[in-house]
């Protein structure tokens, strides 16, 4: 009750209202491993990420069943779900998919379902705003975790490596020139984040002196071996469309005025 309380001063329903969404809140309890006061604290959770108490018991009910899954409580799930459905604009009939999409990225990589919930924003906005899919943000995240990154520093890492990307500073543009390479804003939209990378790669192999010039430079040393041993681990099975590349992921970090340095 006191949980539904907090929902209720949130959304300001009628009586009446609080009280069918509170009968959905038991009964959905009877279906899923989670208790009616979990339950609701996830609902506050949904309800305060913008969607209306109708849509808010669909992704509520898909977060519950991922919380079980993942051995975490759903006010945790709840929090991760919705911040990457905000961020790419997916409806709550779509939560099913992004729970799809966010259960594979912990099943490959190396982390919980609670700590993918509490850093996938970072990430996801920065995705979003690029034109990175939320499919190569979630499998980047897993394959740095497998190197020994946390999660949060592997989000905020693929994050600064995509706003970097989309925005390069002048000296990394002149840097990438000398590798042939000329960037414009649709390039993470056109290509994807892999096949930008794969380019860059492809660049740094013809053109090693440059790098290695960059890399005496300009790059963390131990951040960037950590980012190198990841991305030779390659993607997540189940999202095939992405194939990890060391030199790619390096080159890039190196290019784009130590982007490494910020995780």
């Amino acid at each position: 009750d006191k949980a539904m309380a907090k929902v209720y001063a949130l959304t300001g329903q009628s009586a009446s209202a609080m009280a069918g969404l509170r009968k959905q809140v038991l009964d959905l309890a009877t279906t899923v491993p989670q208790g009616p006061t979990k339950l609701a604290e996830g609902l506050y959770y949904v309800i305060s990420a913008g969607f209306t108490a109708g849509d808010a018991l669909k992704v509520l009910k898909v977060a519950a069943m991922d919380a079980t899954v993942g051995l975490t409580d759903t006010q945790t799930v709840a929090d991760g779900l919705t911040s990457a459905m905000n961020a790419y604009g997916y409806s709550a009939n779509q939560a099913s998919h992004v729970s799809d999409i966010l259960t594979s990225a912990v099943t490959a990589g190396k982390m919980e379902w609670s700590q993918l919930a509490s850093s996938i924003g970072t990430a996801a906005v920065q995705g979003s705003t690029a034109g990175v899919s939320l499919e190569e943000v979630a499998s980047a995240i897993a394959t740095m975790t497998r190197s020994g990154l946390t999660a949060q520093r592997a989000s905020m890492g693929i994050a600064t490596l995509m706003r970097s990307l989309a925005n390069p500073t002048a000296g990394a543009r002149k840097e990438m020139a000398a590798l042939g390479i000329t960037f414009d804003a649709n390039m993470l939209k056109s290509k994807g984040l892999i096949g930008t990378l794969q380019m860059v790669s492809n660049a740094a192999g013809k053109h090693t002196e440059v790098i290695v010039k960059l890399k005496n430079g300009n790059i963390d040393a131990e951040k960037s071996a950590a980012a190198t041993a990841a991305a030779n681990q390659g993607y997540a099975a189940n999202l095939q469309a992405m194939t990890g590349n060391a030199r790619g992921f390096l080159a890039a970090q190196i290019l784009l005025s130590g982007s490494a340095k910020s995780y």
